[in-house]
């Protein structure tokens, strides 16, 4: 465990790297003062070396958007055009947190690996995976999202990132609320999934027809459902609820595009204040 002393320096060392290829931060706990100045640093760095391939911050605890970090990471993200691995699982990022670092992240053409577990990710952010995922349709071999709070919906909506074919040669999605509507999601585009070695699946509260369904799909290659409760019962009621937050979701994206656009059409235009009224 690095304290933030330790976290201070090691970002002046990584602000002045040109030739860094890999970072490794893991598993360090810094607290929220720490982390800002790994991202400060990050940063800092990705201003005059974009050259950086493989991040590694799982376990960065404190990156949530209720602090500055993930706002430092984001530039970082956004300027770092050559990533093929990314490990950010347990970050703390939340909701909003990993909303904005996927919008950091869809411009890369080349991740080979995107590790985003125990994020507290919801289905609200299951668009935001598809244009990552998009991004990266040729490449991504590695997808790992176990222990988030992905629902039935959000399973759909990812699974329409497939739907021209996958890289994918492992999937984790253990430990969600994926439930029945999910699973089927899954095994009626599994024909896509043709280089797919491992599929976590576990703890998803699948009924005993639907583990069925999976193993006769998937076969040795989806690895162990010991743990199923049941609680597959609530699966519509949580359904209903994330396909109105996702269409809400959808509304604050329409009004971003807008908001660019007539922000860049006033750009092109002579006005003064009193010229504009929104």
């Amino acid at each position: 465990m690095i304290g933030t002393t330790g976290a201070e320096h090691t970002s002046k060392i990584i602000s002045k790297c040109r030739s860094l290829k890999e970072f490794r931060y893991e598993g360090c706990r810094p607290l929220r003062q720490g982390c800002q100045y790994i991202a400060d640093g990050l940063r800092d760095m990705a201003k005059h070396h974009q050259g950086l391939t493989r991040l590694y911050l799982e376990g960065s605890y404190g990156c949530s958007t209720e602090t500055d970090p993930v706002g430092s990471l984001c530039e970082a993200l956004k300027k770092m055009r050559y990533l093929t691995h990314v490990k950010l699982g347990d970050c703390g990022l939340e909701q909003d947190g990993s909303k904005a670092v996927l919008r950091a992240l869809a411009p890369q053409k080349g991740l080979i690996s995107l590790s985003l577990q125990e994020n507290e990710i919801t289905s609200k952010n299951a668009r935001q995976l598809v244009k990552v995922i998009q991004s990266n349709q040729s490449s991504l071999e590695v997808l790992n999202l176990e222990t988030n709070e992905l629902t039935s919906v959000g399973v759909e909506i990812l699974v329409q990132a497939f739907a021209k074919g996958s890289s994918l040669r492992e999937l984790n999605l253990g430990g969600n609320q994926i439930g029945t509507r999910g699973a089927k999601a899954l095994i009626e585009s599994a024909k896509v999934f043709t280089r797919l070695e491992k599929i976590f699946l576990d703890e998803n509260g699948f009924t005993d027809d639907i583990v069925e369904e999976l193993q006769a799909t998937f076969g040795n290659k989806l690895q162990s459902l010991e743990e199923n409760d049941d609680n597959d019962a609530d699966d519509d009621l949580e359904e209903d609820d994330d396909e109105e937050d996702d269409e809400e979701d959808d509304d604050d994206d329409d009004d971003d595009n807008a908001m660019q656009e007539l922000s860049q059409a006033l750009g092109r235009q002579k006005l003064t204040p009193d010229d504009v009224s929104i």
